[in-house]
């Protein structure tokens, strides 16, 4: 595991194997857990991000985040830069965290970031990300209001902020 501090947005980011879970103000049984916990996943027969998304909220008893555009074009960028560079790491070439990649675009208060490859679909990836704590804190968010998603190559990247 790695801690990591977010310069400029001033957040904690706790990284595991395929993504992080920012530390801010804010079921499917089986299925193989990332870090112990058990598998939390409401199966949905939907590959696009935002119905998987907000079934895994509303099954939590959370209001669905809304898309933006903006945070789609960020999320698909970075997608492409850790699909060109074999690296999944939350820090990108340039040295730019999650937090400043999203500040570029606007203010938030709270803000995340899961990451992964290899998954043979979306659906599977969300999977993975409900049955590993951490990263389900991200989908479970309660400070969180927008998403973006991008795939490219099998990374998929799926960022939150509180707003834009």
């Amino acid at each position: 595991m790695i801690v990591r501090a977010l310069s400029g947005a001033r957040l904690a980011l706790i990284c595991l194997v395929s993504a992080c879970v920012p530390i801010v103000g804010t079921s499917f049984e089986g299925a193989a857990a990332v870090d112990g916990a058990p598998t939390i996943f409401t199966p949905v027969a939907s590959e696009d991000p935002a119905t998987l998304l907000n079934v895994q909220r509303s099954a939590a008893g959370l209001p669905s985040l809304a898309r933006n555009a903006s945070l789609d074009t960020v999320a698909t960028a970075y997608a492409a830069e850790i699909a060109a560079s074999g690296r999944l790491d939350h820090i990108g070439g340039d040295g730019r965290d999650p937090g400043q990649r999203i500040a570029a675009l606007c203010r938030f208060s709270a803000a995340g970031e899961n990451i992964a490859r290899g998954q043979p679909s979306t659906s599977a990836t969300f999977r993975i990300w409900m049955g590993s704590e951490v990263h389900r804190r991200n989908i479970q968010g309660q400070s969180y209001r927008i998403f973006g998603f991008g795939e490219v190559s099998g990374v998929r990247v799926l960022l939150f902020a509180s707003g834009c």
